[in-house]
Order: C-alpha cells, then structure tokens, then sequence
C-alpha cells in the first residue's frame, strides 16, 4: 500500500516533469495548455514502486513564479523531496524559494537531481554541483545525495531509485490515529458516479461508507467508494493521495482549499495562532498588522500578521504570531503554513500552525505566549493538561481534545487517566473533563454569590437554579455548573428545593419595618375577601412602597397570600393589576362554595356575588383561581367540583 509521497521542487524547465516519467512512465501534464506551453500549471500525480515492492506516490508540481500557489498545495503533503536543478542552468530563483518553502513545511527528506547531464561535460558537472552545494547550506537538504540525472539517457535512474528506497526507509508514518483531514486540492465528477475529490490525507484515516462533511460549508455526504492511484481500497490513512467519491455533494459546491472530515469534528476559523519563521534572506524588518497571503494544505486567503510577543521582526528572527484571516479555513494544530508577500509576489516565512483561536489576540494576556510555547515545545502529557487547564470553566470531551491538539483520541484517554489518578482533573458523568483547580474555584464563586444573593434577599429562600447561572455564570458550561451543585449538595454546603438553591445556615429575617408592614397587610386582607392590588399599595405611604413589594412577595412565596391577576379586564379596571387574597379568606370561600354545590349541584357567578358579597369581577376572579387550583370545573358558564366530576364530563370540557 502506498505510505510515502515523493515531491518534485525546482526552477520552471528544469526537467521536473521529466523526471517523473522516466521514473514512472506517466506523463503529469494532462491538461491542453500544459503540453502546448511546456509547462506545469497545476500540480500532477503518478505512482511508483520501489524495487523493494513498496509503492510510493510521485507529486509533480510546476516551477514557474506565477504558480508558486500551485507549487505550494502539491508539496503541502509530500515526504521525501526531489529538488530538481538543471546541471546547463544551475541555482535559479525559484530553485531557491522552492527550497525555502520545503523548509519552512517541515520536510525532513530529500536528494538533489541534477537533471540534462547529457547537456555538461565533466567540469560544467562539477560547477553546478557546487553551485547546488552552497544554495543547500544549512537547510535540510545539506546533506542530502546530488546525483546526475538524465531524463535521454536513464543515466542515474538506478542511484535515484537507491536513494528513494533509502529515503522512504526513514519517514516517520504521518499520524493514523489523529483527527481525519484530507485537504482537497483536485474535484471532478464521472458519469454515473457523481463528484470525486482528491487530495493527501495530512491527518487520520477514513473507510468507504464513512460518513463526511466538507469544511467550511458544512456539506456532508457518504464515502462511496475510495481509490489511492487507481486502485480501489476500502480505507486510506495519514500520508497516501486518496480519491473520495462524494455522490450527494455538486461538483459546483467544492472549491480547491475545502477540507474532507468526519462529521463535526474539524474546525473552520478566521484566527490562528502560530509560530513564524522569517527568512534571513530577506532584507528588511518586518512590521506589525503587516498584511499578507497565506497558505496551508491546499487552501490560501489574505490575512494579517499581529505579533504576539514583539512589535518588529527581522530577517531570520522567529515570533509567535496570530493571523486574522479575510476568509474561514479549515486546519489542524500543528499543520504547516507558508507566508506570501502581496507586493513583490515572494515567500517571506511560514511556520507552524499552533492552535485555531476564536478571541483576537491581547497584548496583557501572556499566559497565551507561555500555552502556545508549551504547544510548540512541551510534551503530549504537558499539553493535554495545559490544553484542559486553560479551557477554563468549559469541560471538554476526548475527542474535542482530539481536534484541538491533533493527539489521538486513544493516547489522550491514557493521558486523562494518569491526570485523572492524581487528582489534577475531574470527570464529568458523561465523560467530558475539567481542571480540578478550574472547578474548584468556580464552587467558591457560586457559594460567595448566594452569600450575596441571601445578603440582599433575606425575605426569599434563595435564588432559582437558572437564575443564578444567567445571572453570574451564564459563560460556564453548563455540565459543569450542574455537576458543581451536585457536589456541593452532596457535601451540604447547599441546599436545593425544587430548583432553589440556598446555603444551609440561612434562615428569613425581617426587619422591624417589615413586621410592621407584614402586620398591616394581614389585616387588610383578612378584612377584605379579595383586595386589588392598587387598594393595598394606597394604604401605604411612598416611602414604604419597596419594602411593600418585599413583603407581598414574601407572603406570596410561603403561601400566606394568594395573587391573582385578571388581565383581560379593561384598563381602568380595579382587578387590571391583580389582587391579593389571604389563605384563610381562600380556606372560607372554598367552604361556602362547597356547601353550595352540593346543595345546588352548581354554581354561577351570581350566586358567588350573593355568597361572598362582591361584585362580578371579583366573584369571576374567585372562580377562576377555583378553577386554576383544581377545586371547581366550568360546565358551561357554572362550575362543578373538580372531584365531583366523571371522567365523561373531564373530556368533555377539555380539562
């Protein structure tokens, strides 16, 4: 099975193309305008197979200035680098930038072909050797073979497959178990298959049938068949070219630069944050919100450049810098980017991506610095922990860990574990996780607000579940916040009735005042059967309108008053704002209304007035909270009792 992708680099006609051919037998320019110009436009793909038997894939890119873009998506995903350098032409412009690029991606393996032999003697040979020799210093291709190649005559054929076979030898596999992400640098479609994108899966694996979304765009499909160079296979994996054929998503839907996942696990954003490289080779500082063109997988977009740890950086200096995108794209941590000028057109540096950001980076934030070092140089255990940590008061699952660091999912469970053992994170019931420290102080500042709330509430019993979180922790997470009162209702520093949450040593006070009001208030509504509420505030001087209200509420929430509120009545109407009633008036209504029914099997409004002594309103008022609390049941325009009432006539009002 194909596991390694070799990649071509060079100046434009440098015998690129060439190579490939002689290597493969496949000709990487399909298009017209390639084989009428004789040149590459867009990267072009072949496979190989080593003499050893292992497959590997060929990437062909182009060479001209004008299609670095193009150059800069073929080698994105490649692992062993072929710089191609014309032995009657020697080190050209872009042979040079080709070469910065492939260090700044990170490309680890590589041999120089020194192509068109056949066109030098023996000392052109060796001048163009050391020419090559001098342009490769201190990059990764220092040390790396320069073998004669051409492309007429097969000469160096053998020692280039040697050194392939050496060089596959080495790679490192590219990370299996990570996130699945196949950036999509190619999209067609086939009759009678429908759309089909290509690309080199940078992270992950994905199986035929799996289920897939393309970022951004959230475009989700079926992965109905899969093919790595031709051949039909039933998973691809980290590092091998794959074709993905997607039926249910239009060929017209996919833009080059898209990325191919599993269903809601990537992530698009306008910010990352990452580490710079600035190339020694260029000329001058470089300024803060500088703006630029930026480039990763196959996707670019302009974007500006905001230092995070100095204000200028100069040739060959590295920084860590945040880049605010002009449009969303679609990485994982740890990717590799490259950094365009947009006047002149060059490369200037390029990194590593180190984590997708959602906030615009703030200079008195330095633990941002410290967490992104510690992304860049710690280990998988240090960033795990890191990452759980300064998540803050948001728990986060397995695989969410997953995507935001690209460690798989199976070596961060391991890890969480081992945190978990030494008490340095806490499990939440449904597996997500949180930083015991984190959770801790979020307990204390649920306690310390209920102290508040008591401090300036002494008259309720404590503050709604929901209201206390909207109020104060409306940016917690709210498996969090749920599984903190648990806690705290386990260990009794709380107390929880009926979703109010109160601390267990506090108890309702009044102040003299209140008494005097509370006083006030019973007697009126127990000299009153049933008191509007502008009657009762009216008995009251101004001055002691808010305590009223502290009162009212009081009695209402330990059942001492009753409320109730007719809002279809006319403006003016008394009963417009409400009216109170006091248990016991409530306890002597239910009485009379009950004697009534049972002698008169009914009754109406009327005879509720000449029952209780008041008017409609208030009579219909009375009924109606009857009615609400169960106690009598409407017939027509009479009530029943509730209890009284058969299951025939239940149905037939509706109740």
């Amino acid at each position: 099975m194909f596991r390694v992708v070799a990649g071509t680099a060079g100046h434009v006609d440098h015998g690129k193309t060439s190579l490939v051919k002689a290597l493969t037998g496949v000709d990487t320019d399909t298009l017209k305008e390639e084989k009428a110009r004789g040149l590459s436009i867009h990267a072009g793909f072949a496979p190989y197979t080593l003499s050893s038997g292992e497959k590997i894939g060929f990437v062909d890119v182009p060479g001209h200035e004008r299609f670095v873009k193009n150059m800069v998506r073929g080698v994105s995903g490649i692992d062993v680098a072929m710089l191609a350098v014309a032995a009657d032409d020697g080190i050209m412009p872009q042979t040079t930038e080709h070469i910065d690029i492939l260090t700044l991606l990170g490309i680890k393996h590589g041999v120089v072909v020194l192509t068109k032999a056949d066109l030098v003697d023996g000392e052109l040979m060796e001048l163009a050797r050391e020419e090559v020799r001098e342009a490769i210093e201190d990059t990764f291709l220092e040390h790396a073979r320069c073998i004669r190649f051409s492309a007429l005559t097969s000469e160096g054929k053998e020692a280039l497959e040697h050194e392939l076979a050496d060089l596959c030898s080495q790679v490192v596999p590219k990370n299996a178990g990570g996130v699945f992400a196949l950036p999509i640098d190619r999209a067609f479609q086939i009759r009678g298959f429908g759309t089909v994108v290509t690309g080199t899966i940078a992270s992950g694996m994905i199986r035929r049938k799996d289920s897939i979304e393309i970022y951004p765009g959230r475009l989700r499909d079926s992965a109905r068949f899969l093919q790595v160079h031709g051949e039909n296979v039933d998973e691809a994996s980290a590092g091998q070219r794959v074709a993905v054929n997607i039926p249910q998503v239009g060929l017209r839907e996919i833009r080059r630069g898209m990325v191919l996942g599993h269903v809601d696990r990537l992530i698009s954003t306008h910010i990352v944050n990452a580490q710079f490289v600035y190339l020694s080779t260029q000329t001058k500082p470089l300024g803060n919100f500088t703006r630029v063109r930026f480039h990763t997988g196959a996707s670019e977009t302009n974007a500006r450049m905001v230092f995070m740890d100095q204000e200028v950086i100069y040739p060959g200096q590295t920084a860590l810098v945040q880049f605010r995108l002009s449009d969303a794209i679609t990485l994982l941590p740890f990717d590799r980017y490259i950094v365009r000028c947009l006047s002149p057109v060059t490369t200037i540096g390029g990194g590593t991506v180190l984590e997708r950001e959602k906030k615009k980076y703030k200079r008195r934030n330095q633990s941002k610095s410290e967490y992104l070092t510690l992304l860049l140089d710690g280990t998988e255990d240090e960033v795990i922990e890191s990452a759980i940590k300064t998540n803050g008061m948001s728990s986060l699952a397995c695989e969410e860990l997953s995507a935001k660091t690209n460690i798989s999912a199976q070596s961060i469970g391991q890890i969480i574990e081992s945190l978990e053992e030494k008490g340095k994170v806490i499990r939440l019931n449904n597996g997500y996780v949180v930083y015991k420290s984190n959770a801790e102080k979020l307990g204390d500042r649920i306690l310390k607000q209920l102290r508040a709330f008591h401090a300036n509430n002494p008259l309720e019993f404590g503050s709604s579940k929901e209201d206390l979180r909207l109020s104060f922790f409306h940016n917690v997470d709210p498996r969090l916040y749920d599984y903190l009162l648990s806690e705290l209702k386990k260990k009794r520093m709380i107390v929880m009735n009926d979703g109010v949450v109160s601390l267990p040593d506090f108890q309702i006070s009044l102040t003299e005042t209140q008494k005097r009001i509370l006083r006030r208030i019973e007697k009126l509504t127990t000299d009153n059967l049933i008191l509007n509420a502008t009657t009762l505030m009216s008995a009251f001087g101004d001055g002691d309108f808010k305590e009223v209200r502290k009162v009212l509420a009081y009695l209402t929430r330990i059942g001492d008053l009753l409320y109730i509120e007719k809002s279809n009545l006319q403006k003016k109407h008394a009963l417009r704002k409400g009216a109170y009633l006091h248990k016991n008036t409530l306890a002597d209504v239910k009485d009379q209304v009950r004697n009534h029914i049972e002698q008169h099997g009914q009754i109406s409004v009327r005879d509720m007035k000449k029952l209780t002594g008041t008017n409609s309103s208030c009579s219909g008022a009375l009924l109606d909270h009857l009615d609400t609390i169960h106690f009598t049941l409407p017939v027509g325009e009479n009530r029943i009792l509730w209890k009284s009432a058969d299951k025939t006539n239940r149905l037939s009002t509706g109740s």
